[in-house]
Parts: C-alpha cells; structure tokens; sequence
C-alpha cells in the first residue's frame, strides 16, 4: 500500500514570455508569488528587450529561491 511519502513531488512550472512589456510580466511574476502554490519554478524568457525592461524583472531575483 503506497503511503503519503511514496507520493511523488511534482513542481509547477509558469512559463512568462516576454518582449519589452514589463508591466505584465511583472504582473504575472507578482500573480505566482501571491499565490498559495509550493514548489512552483518562475520561467521567464526575455526575447531581447531593452535596459529597462531587464532592471524590472532583475528587481524580482533576490525574492525568488
């Protein structure tokens, strides 16, 4: 009989495209932190965006593990 420890761990992973359109990734970002989700990993891929765009998204690294 498989027991609550013999259960696999599962991660959810929340893939966020973007291109110079900070403020909705930054909305999606803030929308996964808020959650009440465990072991979720954040994906976020920047299709060459400027400066500014890349500082914003920065500003959430040091709240992510």
């Amino acid at each position: 009989m498989a027991t609550v420890t013999d259960a696999p761990t599962f991660r959810l992973v929340v893939m966020i495209p973007t291109r110079n359109r900070s403020e909705l990734a930054v909305r999606g970002i803030q929308s996964v932190l808020e959650s009440r989700l465990e072991n979720v990993h954040v994906l976020v891929s920047d299709n060459s965006s400027d400066r500014r765009h890349k500082d914003q998204l920065e500003s959430y690294c040091s709240r992510i593990d």
